[in-house]
């Protein structure tokens, strides 16, 4: 058959047959190049960032003081280019208030701080995902229909986290000392609308985006504890035996940038203890540890593909010293 110089027309006259082979090999040739994108310029961020911090204090008596304080500042924007597009990250405006009391009581043996926070952060700047649209075509055309994302820093239009935290220490006696905390905090989006779409939810027909408003941010517990101690005592001439120790609770969250269903972590407790002897001085101690007391093991982070589980329970000696 005579070549044809008419576009599409040779093309046309192949068999059904003919016409996937050559597709099969634009597509195989495609994966291999790699994508091509024309020369770009990414959008430079240029601005003036203003900040301050306004924090008035009253003092109640010797031992109780209380403050406010409202803090405003900005994080500069990103230049980048994802997908042969410029893809600039505006920069972030937080406003932050905060009221708060710090108090020594019961002759300055129980020192308390508490505050009340609410910051609020506008253009926040997070990894987000993108539909890879030039990726999702190739696998498309391949048939594979799933969706794919790029990773890039994006916006996300508002977040907030508001809460109460209480912390303190306790000098049981001149060898006891306690310590405690505790925190509540709610951080949240305000407005994500274009969220990416969890992996599960990856299938055919699927809108690529959705809304997460209202939704707790990834990594953010609501809850979240520490109790411990620390004890000295002197038992020879210019020589101490020491022993500290700590709980720590974490409550649940959500490991997953995409929120996925498969990313909730459940609350952990792990605790940590140190028992030596040593030099009142400081020059020289050895000490017993042992992290992860209780061997935990709850994940660290979790996905639909991912699990990163934790340090198992271990024990050492610790040797320090200074000249």
């Amino acid at each position: 058959m005579p070549i044809s110089t008419t576009p599409g027309e040779a093309y046309a006259a192949l068999t059904p047959a003919q016409q996937r082979q050559v597709a099969d090999a634009k597509a195989i040739r495609q994966r291999a190049i790699g994508p091509l994108f024309d020369d770009v310029y990414a959008e430079p961020f240029k601005d003036t960032q203003p900040a301050f911090l306004i924090s008035p204090s009253f003092r109640i008596n010797d031992n109780v003081m209380t403050y406010v304080s409202w803090q405003y500042g900005e994080k500069a924007g990103i230049s980048q280019t994802t997908n042969g597009v410029s893809n600039l990250a505006v920069g972030e405006k937080t406003s932050s208030v905060e009221l708060g009391v710090k108090a020594n009581l019961l002759d300055s043996r129980l020192v308390m701080n508490m505050n009340l926070f609410r910051m609020d952060v506008d253009n926040y700047q997070q990894g987000v995902q993108i539909v890879d649209e030039y990726t999702t075509a190739l696998n498309r055309a391949a048939g594979n229909t799933e969706i794919v994302y790029t990773t890039a820093t994006g916006n996300v239009p508002k977040v907030r986290a508001e809460g109460i935290e209480l912390d303190g220490t306790y000098a049981v006696s001149s060898d006891l000392r306690l310590s405690f905390s505790v925190a509540y905090s709610d951080a949240y989006y305000v407005e994500f609308p274009n969220a990416a779409q969890p992996d599960e939810n990856g299938y055919e027909g699927a809108p690529p985006y959705r809304d997460v408003s209202g939704h707790t941010l990834p990594g953010a517990s609501k809850l979240n504890g520490s109790i411990g101690f620390d004890y000295r005592r002197s038992i020879l001439e210019g020589k101490e035996l020491f022993a500290s120790g700590d709980l720590v609770y974490n409550g649940k969250f959500n490991s997953s940038n995409q929120l996925s269903d498969y990313g909730w972590v459940p609350a952990r407790r792990t605790a940590d203890v140190v028992l030596g002897v040593g030099r009142e001085d400081g020059t020289f101690d050895v000490a017993l540890l042992v992290k992860n007391l209780f061997d935990d093991d709850t994940p660290l982070s979790r996905s639909w593909t991912d699990y990163v589980p934790p340090e198992p329970r271990w024990y050492g000696v610790r040797v320090t010293g200074r000249l």
